[in-house]
């Protein structure tokens, strides 16, 4: 039964060679059913999510102009917490660019309701494992309803802005992450659709890439270059003067954990309200703070003391960094280590976020261990929604055994079906 499934990884390349080791994920026969009630849900937050970043990114380009006034600040610092300085400027630029693609990670309590865990605006490395997983389904499911597809909706919307190819710049540090962008490069080819692959500091694959593009060239989005600030500064330019456009613009913020605390404003900041009610359709802005748990940004203000006084236990919450993925930064308050970690954070003065803990459903999946053997356990979970101009593109599920849910060699990944 594991053959057809192997075969799969092996084929697309994530576990060539030594890849196997360093990529490896538990593979399932099994996929995650999406019903009806929840499917409407996806439709109705893919709406939101565009609506809510075009009035976010006018409120932080407003905030930005007038930084001298204080009741400004919150905006300010979801637009700033956590995220690279050189990104502070391209921010504020072309306000009225935000992402055409978007990452979500919901979970889904005990009553099979969804909660957002994180948006992920600025996120392409997602997209090859939806669509191996897609591949995956098929071969458990070849006539079920699905969504799109990433790759799918990717080459129409690449095709859209009159190209055929798309330029894919991505920083030393995310090397590791190369095998994820070779299956979306490879599934795009299949759409029609050329995907470059250029790592920072390669001019002359950066330069071969570029004469596929034309007069204005199309890129992912701007990763941060640590080590080639040079290629940083020079696509910083061509941004600024409109010779390159990138499908997620360098707005860091959209991935933000502090925009979330910001949304809810559960601190009952009168300004913030008042701003965010003026300028956040109604609908949407209601639909999201349903959606996000209570959350709040950890900083040294009389307003948050009162709500969390120091040295008073804190108890259901989790802490986050306001600016990383996945678990990265994330310490739930039963750990041993959590009184010292939120007083680094309180030091730190707005980098982190603390998040209602929401109760997440354990589901049993059954899975190929590393002997290939099919067993059955019970996971925690993160749906993975991915969206495309509004869009549902597809649906994952990355689980593990344990309520720290992330990518790793002992999570198990699976395809979605509409039911």
């Amino acid at each position: 039964m594991h053959e057809p499934y192997f075969a799969l990884l092996n084929e697309s390349g994530l576990w060539r060679g030594q890849r196997a080791d360093t990529h490896f994920f538990h593979l399932s026969p099994d996929v995650y059913p999406v019903c009806r009630d929840q499917q409407a849900l996806l439709v109705k937050l893919g709406a939101a999510i565009p609506v809510v970043f075009a009035a976010m990114s006018q409120l932080i380009t407003e905030a930005d102009q007038k930084r001298s006034e204080q009741r400004w600040n919150p905006f300010l610092y979801a637009a700033q917490k956590g995220i690279p300085r050189p990104f502070y400027p391209l921010q504020v630029m072309q306000p009225d660019s935000i992402p055409q693609l978007c990452k979500v990670d919901l979970m889904e309590d005990e009553h099979n309701q969804y909660r957002i865990a994180e948006i992920d605006g600025t996120n392409e490395r997602g997209m090859g494992y939806s669509t191996l997983t897609a591949k995956l389904r098929k071969l458990s499911q070849p006539d079920a309803t699905t969504f799109p597809g990433c790759a799918r909706l990717l080459a129409e919307l690449v095709r859209s802005r009159d190209k055929q190819s798309l330029i894919l710049l991505y920083p030393e540090q995310e090397r590791f992450y190369r095998p994820e962008f070779e299956v979306l490069q490879s599934a795009l080819a299949e759409q029609g659709v050329q995907l470059d692959l250029v790592i920072e500091g390669d001019y002359l694959g950066l330069e071969n890439a570029l004469q596929q593009q034309g007069a204005t060239a199309l890129f992912m989005h701007l990763g941060h270059m640590y080590r080639d600030e040079l290629m940083f500064w020079l696509l910083s330019r061509a941004y600024e003067e409109g010779d390159v456009e990138f499908l997620i613009p360098p707005k860091l913020w959209t991935s933000s954990k502090a925009v979330l605390a910001l949304l809810r404003n559960d601190i009952g900041n009168p300004f913030v309200e008042q701003k965010l009610g003026e300028t956040i359709t109604k609908w949407a802005l209601s639909l999201m703070r349903d959606l996000i748990p209570e959350t709040y940004l950890v900083e040294s203000t009389p307003e948050f003391l009162r709500l969390f006084p120091k040295g008073k236990p804190v108890e259901g919450f989790v802490l986050k960094a306001c600016y990383a993925s996945g678990m990265k930064g994330t310490i739930f308050t039963d750990d041993p280590r959590f009184p010292k970690a939120f007083d680094e954070a309180l030091r730190t003065n707005g980098n982190y976020v603390l998040q209602r803990v929401v109760t997440n459903a354990a589901k049993q999946y059954r899975f190929f261990d590393r002997d290939k053997n099919l067993q059955e356990a019970t996971w925690y979970q993160r749906v993975v929604t991915h969206f495309n101009r509004g869009h549902v593109a597809d649906v994952t599920v990355t689980g593990r055994q344990d309520k720290c849910v992330h990518g790793a060699p002992d999570c198990i990944q699976i395809g979605a079906v509409c039911l």
